[in-house]
């Protein structure tokens, strides 16, 4: 920090004879009194010579360059401004000035003006001419005992404060001589294992080991150790070397030690400095990590082979039950002829009914043994608003008509294209659709609609006028196997799987269903999918 001293001269004198000087340092450099350049704008000095670096304390420029010198009163950053306004005119001054290089106190009497930089902007060249006390020719020397004191006081100030370091940190420090023997352990090592400093004290890192029961006797283990001899008898650094150790209570915990090689001025080889961490906690989340994964691979081939066997099965009943299918309505139908008894036509009808009813079954088992959904194995592909509505209503429009339903599309002028799993999502739909047909009375209306929501999300309801689902049933109507209203539901049996399916497959797009409905005046389903990549559609169908 830079002071000013009381005494100041701010009457503008003649200027030295340095102020007729070239800026050149070089010049500069022949005076044997202090000098020094300031920087008005930043309070850094850009230049000194020899005797200014001394007056200083500073043994390189660079060093004295990089001191911030800006914490100046206000009362001297005004007094500097008056100087920079003199210098403008070609004024010089004269003043006393109480400077702290390196918290000492030097007060000096001084001459300044102001010389110009290659920038074109105005420094202050300050020419030391006394101290008081000294005569004129300042060539200030640091009592060498003072320094030699302060600079034990530093080192053993440093050592504390490294020990405290390595006694407060989780890791621990060590080193070896050139022997390899350990001569320090910082005291955190007796956290990790039953020994004391003076069981480690003098051994080698081998013989630590085998002390503490170093990783078991195998090939690799061997090789490992072999190859880190190789390392130290080649003075070279080493990092990360793990090994797994006996606590001393019979506990297997494992550490990572890193070393660098210690060399003297005459590159004598001194030993190794260095530091280990415990890494068990690390180490038994891999082993976990590892041993969920192995579980993981026995539950997906586990589930494959299910899937796989409710496939399978699906497919052999399928086979038979569209025969039973067939050959009912047949009979419903009295294709070869009339049936001579009213009963023969009510079996059949029951026998229909009932194979139907099994085949839905089927089918939403083969849906659930297709259910490997998750946002990794999903197939995302672009998908146009109106095309994937439009087939959705051909695909599910007879079914609507054969009970005399009216099916009906709302899509927004403003095309758009969205993200999603197109298979997927065509079994979401056509659940969400058969649901609507099921339980909606003769003439009723059944209407599709896909918009953009107010966030970007893709929307897609489908609303009908049918019974609606009882308050008591909403909450749990996601649930696998949950199923509505006995009274309705023995009408239009199910497995209650459909809408658990739709909502598997809807999450793993990152999506959300959701179900409004009243008892007797219909229900309205939303799906809403992430806004993802979602484009804008130009005209004659193309993807901007």
């Amino acid at each position: 920090m830079t002071h000013f001293g009381s005494k100041l001269i701010n009457e503008p004198v003649d200027p030295p004879p340095l102020a007729s000087l070239a800026v050149d340092p070089a010049a500069w450099e022949l005076i044997e009194d202090p000098i020094w350049v300031f920087d008005l704008d930043h309070y850094r000095v850009v230049w000194a010579n020899a005797a200014g670096l001394e007056l200083w304390r500073s043994e390189a420029l660079e060093e004295l360059q990089s001191r911030d010198m800006s914490d100046l009163s206000d009362i001297a950053k005004a007094l500097l401004g008056e100087y920079a306004d003199g210098f403008a005119l070609n004024k010089s001054f004269e003043a006393t000035w109480t400077l702290h290089p390196r918290n000492a106190e030097v007060r000096v009497r001084y001459r300044c003006c102001g010389v110009s930089a290659t920038d074109g902007r105005t420094l202050m060249l300050v020419h030391c001419i006394g101290v008081e006390g000294r005569n004129s020719r300042v060539t200030e020397r640091l009592d060498r005992s003072d320094e030699l004191i302060e600079v034990r006081e530093q080192l053993a100030h440093a050592e504390a404060r490294y020990r405290a370091f390595a006694e407060a940190g989780s890791d621990w420090l060590w080193e070896t001589d050139q022997d390899q023997k350990f001569v320090y352990y910082s005291s955190k090592v007796a956290n990790h294992w039953a020994y004391s400093f003076d069981d480690v004290l003098g051994i080698t890192r081998s013989e630590l080991m085998e002390k503490i029961g170093a990783d078991p006797d195998t090939e690799e283990v061997r090789e490992k150790w072999l190859q880190h001899a190789a390392i130290l008898d080649q003075q070279l650094p080493f990092r990360d070397l793990e090994y797994a150790y006996d606590r001393g209570t019979g506990e297997i915990a494992h550490a990572s030690v890193s070393g660098d090689p210690i060399f003297s001025k005459t590159q004598e080889f001194l030993g190794y400095r260095g530091v280990g961490r415990d890494i068990t906690r690390r180490v038994r989340a891999e082993e976990h990590g590892r041993e969920m994964q192995r579980e993981r691979d026995v539950a997906v081939t586990a589930n494959s082979v299910t899937n796989q066997f409710l496939a399978t099965m699906s497919h052999e009943l399928r086979t038979p039950l569209n025969a039973i299918l067939g050959f009912s309505e047949v009979m419903i139908d009295q294709l070869f002829g009339p049936m001579q008894n009213s009963k023969y036509h009510e079996y059949a009808t029951d026998i229909f009914d009932s194979a139907s009813h099994l085949l839905s079954i089927v089918e939403d088992l083969l849906n659930v043994s297709r259910l490997d959904i998750s946002d990794a194995n999903l197939d995302l592909e672009p998908i146009l608003a109106r095309q994937f509505v439009a087939d959705i209503v051909r695909m599910t429009r007879s079914l609507a008509t054969g009970r005399d339903l009216h099916l009906s599309n709302d899509i927004p002028d403003s095309q758009f294209v969205f993200q999603a799993d197109q298979r997927a999502l065509r079994q979401v739909m056509f659940n969400l659709i058969s649901n609507a047909i099921k339980f909606t009375d003769r003439d009723g209306q059944i209407e599709i609609c896909c918009r953009r929501g107010v966030d970007g999300a893709t929307e897609i309801v489908v609303r009908d006028n049918g019974c609606g689902i009882r308050d008591v049933d909403l909450p749990h109507i996601f649930e696998p196997f949950h199923t509505v209203d006995p009274r309705v539901a023995k009408k239009q049996p199910g497995t209650g799987l459909g809408l658990w399916v739709c909502k598997r497959i809807v999450e793993a797009h990152h999506g959300q269903i959701y179900i409004e409905s009243e008892l007797g005046k219909g229900t309205t389903v939303t799906v809403r999918l992430p806004e993802g990549e979602v484009r804008k559609i130009e005209r004659h169908g193309e993807v901007a």
